[in-house]
């Protein structure tokens, strides 16, 4: 432990060679797709199997 008493703080940040802001608009689109992707996944899936199951899909059809 530092004097301080906390021991997360480091003398030099993680993010210290870092540029900001010089991302472009396709890797920030990019991103944002990946964290909504999931959540369209939930509802569109079920979305797509429950109607082959509702109307009467049986045998190998039903895969």
């Amino acid at each position: 432990m530092s004097a301080s008493g906390d021991r997360f703080i480091t003398p030099r940040s993680p993010v210290e060679g870092l540029r900001r802001r010089k991302l472009s608009f396709l890797p920030v689109f990019a991103q944002a797709v990946a964290g909504v992707a999931p959540a369209g996944a939930m509802a569109v899936i079920p979305a797509l199997v429950f109607p082959g199951l509702v109307f009467g899909s049986t045998g190998p059809n039903l895969v």
